[in-house]
């Protein structure tokens, strides 16, 4: 059966990719706008479903795969800062605080939905306005929830980090998925 990643995000693709899995992708185009009183899980775990269930109209006999992510900080939901200002807004705020990456994941076939949500908690030290600076320039995470990007230089900015699944802070939970998809019988190394 074939895999279709409903995603454009090159961060979900390389995922797929290194594990081996053959797919073609294609922009979901939702709206993914906040619905009033909507919590951060049920936001990202809403996203998730609705990506895969557009795509999957698309190619009905396929295996629609998804994915989410939010930033949460206390009561913030930190999102995409699209420009430098708003990543030194963002990183300034959690600096010597925790973080909660909520990332969802879908896997939609024809006959059943699969969803997960996977917590991350980063611990970031205590950033100088240098050094944010200095990694807003290197990493340019305006594309990153909540102004961090794990598979780069964003490791430097953490005290630690609590996951049961590290790889869902680049974009999807990978053990939870090669574990579903095995299930439904796709295995790249059978």
């Amino acid at each position: 059966m074939k895999i279709v990643l409903a995603s454009s995000s090159k961060y979900r693709k390389t995922q797929l990719t290194n594990l081996g899995y053959s797919f073609e992708s294609h922009n979901p185009n939702i709206d993914e706008t906040r619905f009033d009183e909507e919590n951060p899980q049920e936001l990202v775990d809403r996203l998730a479903k609705e990506k895969a269930r557009s795509v999957s109209v698309l190619y009905p006999e396929s295996i629609v795969i998804s994915g989410d992510q939010v930033a949460t900080y206390q009561d913030h939901v930190l999102g995409k800062p699209l420009n430098r200002d708003r990543a030194i807004e963002s990183l300034n705020m959690v600096s010597g605080q925790k973080v909660v990456f909520l990332s969802a994941a879908c896997v939609k076939t024809p006959t059943y939905e699969y969803h997960h949500i996977e917590p991350t908690i980063a611990s970031f030290r205590k950033l100088t306005s240098e050094e944010i600076g200095n990694y807003i320039d290197l990493d340019e995470p305006y594309d990153c929830a909540g102004s961090f990007r794990s598979e780069k230089l964003g490791l430097h900015l953490l005290e630690n980090l609590n996951s049961n699944d590290p790889s869902a802070l680049m974009g999807l939970p990978l053990i939870w998925l090669c574990i579903i998809l095995r299930q439904i019988g796709i295995n790249p190394l059978n």
